[in-house]
Formats: structure tokens, C-alpha cells, sequence
């Protein structure tokens, strides 16, 4: 089996390993994602599929997204007496 062959199963079993640690299945991944999809819809034009990598640190997770924008979208600030 050549080093790189070693290398790629290594960082499979890895992820499997890590991935049985967090206890959390493949449906709440695909559920996050899409949440976390919509709600950046809402601010910004989403350029690529985002990622998220879920990491557990002692007792806590560690939550990373990444997240390609085309651009902001533009909000209107409603000052106080209704007016804009």
C-alpha cells in the first residue's frame, strides 16, 4: 500500500472516529447546514455550499463554519419615529 494510500485511510478512520465521539448522525449535519444555509441567505448572496466542521474540545463543541459570499445584501434602518 503505497504512503499516500496510508495516509487517505488514516484521515477516513480519523474522521469516523471523531465523527462517533460527537454523537451527532448525518441527519442533524444535513439539518444544521441547511439552517445555517438559509439564515446566511439572509444577509449575504452565498457563492459556494457551505461547510461546517463540528469538533469536540473537553466538555465543549467547537462550532466552525466557512462560508463564500458573492456580496452583503443592503438593509434599510428604520429610525425610531418609523421614518427611514
Amino acid at each position: 500500500m503505497k504512503k499516500k494510500d496510508k495516509n487517505q485511510d488514516y484521515l477516513r478512520i480519523e474522521s469516523l472516529i471523531e465523527k462517533d465521539r460527537l454523537l451527532v448522525g448525518s441527519e442533524f449535519s444535513s439539518l444544521f447546514k441547511h439552517d445555517l444555509n438559509k439564515l446566511l441567505n439572509e444577509y449575504a448572496e452565498i457563492a459556494e455550499p457551505i461547510t461546517v466542521k463540528l469538533t469536540r474540545e473537553g466538555k465543549d463543541f467547537i462550532i466552525t463554519v466557512k462560508a463564500k459570499a458573492q456580496r452583503l445584501k443592503n438593509f434599510l434602518v428604520v429610525k425610531k419615529d418609523g421614518g427611514f
